[in-house]
């Protein structure tokens, strides 16, 4: 998704900056700009943010690589956090795989940008049950 927002955002308002922000546990992005190509594959890790585990796409990495000027990394207990955090101050049920930018927000992964911030915040594919545990419960350390 980033790949399409930075490409169309590029040709509309040239200077737009992107920060990325994904797992800690799972950098794909950062180790594929890093090596200067796609990490299409990366070791499973314990996350409530399936959606974020492992590798990155040849395409979305060719999308992304010089677009992106930071990757803000967030930790699992951030990924729980952000999801209570969209919950009790916007009444907004987001799945935990897109609360890596919410915790991003929150933990300053990117205080220091000029101008305003667009957030970009998508997906509810979540259970109830997760929903339950994430609101109940006690985030792994």
């Amino acid at each position: 998704m980033a790949g399409g927002i930075i490409s169309a955002l590029a040709t509309r308002k040239p200077g737009v900056r992107l920060v990325a922000a994904q797992l800690a546990t799972s950098p794909a992005l950062a180790r594929s700009i890093e090596r200067g190509q796609a990490v299409t594959s990366m070791p499973s890790t314990d996350t409530i943010a399936g959606g974020l585990e492992g590798g990155l796409g040849r395409l979305a990495f060719e999308a992304l690589n010089g677009r992106v000027q930071r990757i803000a990394l967030a930790s699992e207990a951030g990924v729980w956090e952000g999801v209570r955090w969209m919950l009790r101050h916007h009444d907004l049920l987001v799945e935990p795989s897109a609360a890596v930018a919410v915790d991003a927000c929150l933990s300053g992964g990117w205080t220091d940008e000029p101008g305003p911030v667009v957030v970009v915040v998508s997906g509810r594919n979540v259970s109830a049950a997760t929903v339950l545990r994430i609101m109940h419960g006690t985030a792994p350390a």
